[in-house]
């Protein structure tokens, strides 16, 4: 038996074993594409609540806001990452010196 008939066969059981998820999957994706399909008209309820949010979200958005926020998230990891480090190195110092008898817990 050729290896592609095998890796088939083996699909195949697959399928088998997992029907009952992959049915639940097909489910909850067609009912989930069935919920997105009226966002699409054009006279839908969901187009105008996404375009006032939209407008709303641009108005209070401008550049030196967005720069203002990623500034804040880049100190705010390199800070954390400071401090992961600095407890790293602390801990490590004392276990040395425990391990060694220079200090006693």
């Amino acid at each position: 038996m050729s290896k592609v008939k095998e890796r088939f066969i083996a699909f195949g059981n697959w399928v088998k074993d997992k029907k009952v998820s992959l049915t639940a999957a097909a489910a909850a994706g067609l009912g989930s594409a069935s919920v997105a399909f009226p966002a699409l008209a054009e006279d839908s309820d969901y187009v105008t609540g996404i375009n006032t949010l939209w407008s709303s979200i641009t108005s209070e958005l401008n550049v030196s806001s967005i720069v203002s926020i990623i500034g804040i998230c880049i100190g705010a990891c390199l800070v954390a990452v400071l401090f992961w480090f600095g407890i790293r190195y602390v801990v490590r110092k004392i276990s040395a010196a425990v391990k060694k008898g220079k200090f006693s817990a």
